[in-house]
């Protein structure tokens, strides 16, 4: 399985804490895609069984972590020859947060 080559031949030998991207597979990635072939897997397979449900629990930059890890699973599959493509290899990582800290006040001219 792609997933577990990944993390063991990649995750675990260049991370030091690797608890955070297994967790990560067990919660939100394994359970919806894990039990999909490979070329079944599309970019919208993806974002609706896995990135969506995390935006939808208000968890925007745990969406994007795990958009950055999928894209690096994937690609470590290419590179393998386990797969023809990245799926998702043009998505981009949504900038959830700018809109959250530009208040109103900071634009004020007065001092």
């Amino acid at each position: 399985m792609l997933a577990n080559e990944f993390i063991e031949r990649d995750i675990k030998a260049n991370r030091k804490d690797v608890d955070p991207v297994i967790r990560m597979f067990d919660k939100d990635i394994l359970p919806f895609i894990g039990n999909y072939k490979l070329k079944e897997i599309t970019r919208r397979e993806i974002f609706k069984k896995v990135l969506d449900p995390i935006t939808d629990r208000d968890s925007k930059t745990q969406a994007n972590k795990t958009l950055s890890i999928l894209k690096q699973m994937f690609n470590f599959g290419v590179e393998r020859d386990l797969i023809q493509g990245n799926p998702i290899s043009t998505a981009k990582k949504k900038a959830w947060e700018a809109s959250k800290s530009l208040e109103p006040e900071r634009w004020s001219l007065k001092k």
